[in-house]
């Protein structure tokens, strides 16, 4: 009496991955397609906590930092296992203050940049005063003059070397100057004596 032999193939474990968005600034979302052959179940491990069973799973990533992702494909007789390492950056926080924050038109406002680059270093400010002037800068703080009354909104987007960005706004307000005027009487006079 023979018994039959069952032949499992060989198992290959593999995938590829995709971010949205693609700079991979947190959060993000990664979507995993599942490039193994010769496997019939699957096990992932995103290194973030998250576990899944799916053939092309997706996780979402949080928090910066190096995350190792595991596969392990599996035919029942063999495994393999495939790792990737996902780098996850920091988005930078984007803060400026106004000086003064209510001034006359044709008056000088300053916007110092206290924003904080996250991962990497800031590579660009872009400002928007609001009053249909904007200006990218290299060095972060920058100056305007406002001529024409009104309630501005001030916006500053900065980005890092990592491609992440984030924006913030300020309002500035600007008033009308007082009108120096006068009136007398007599307007017309007599020579002495």
């Amino acid at each position: 009496f023979t018994y039959p032999l069952w032949v499992k193939g060989q198992v290959t474990a593999g995938f590829t991955y995709t971010l949205s968005p693609a700079s991979g600034c947190a959060p993000v979302l990664v979507n995993f397609t599942n490039t193994s052959t010769g496997a019939t179940s699957y096990f992932w491990s995103f290194g973030n906590g998250n576990t899944a069973v799916q053939t092309n799973p997706s996780t979402t990533y949080n928090t910066d930092g190096i995350y190792t992702v595991t596969l392990t494909a599996s035919n029942g007789g063999s495994n393999s296992v495939h790792t990737a390492i996902i780098n996850i950056y920091a988005l930078p926080t984007a803060d400026f203050s106004v000086n003064p924050a209510t001034v006359c038109v044709g008056q000088n406002v300053s916007f110092t940049d206290n924003s904080t680059a996250g991962s990497g270093n800031i590579s660009s400010w872009a400002w928007d005063f609001g009053d249909g002037s904007s200006e990218n800068n290299a060095t972060g703080s920058t100056a305007h003059t406002y001529n024409a009354s009104g309630t501005f909104p001030v916006s500053l987007i900065v980005t890092n070397s990592a491609g992440c960005f984030r924006s913030v706004v300020r309002q500035v307000t600007v008033l009308d100057g007082p009108l120096a005027d006068f009136t007398g009487n007599p307007l017309i006079g007599c020579a002495v004596p």
